[in-house]
């Protein structure tokens, strides 16, 4: 493969993470936020 071909599949991952990082990020809070009132209630995460 040619090096402009590694270019464009770097661009596409480079797109998909930056549409996946806010996504990712909110999930990713909401699990940290919930972990200590699970802790202190017995609750299920």
């Amino acid at each position: 493969a040619s090096g402009i071909e590694y270019a464009l599949v770097a661009a596409m991952v480079a797109v998909a993470l930056i549409a996946f990082v806010p996504t990712i990020s909110a999930s990713v809070g909401a699990i940290f936020t919930k972990i200590p009132t699970a802790d202190e209630t017995n609750d299920n995460i």
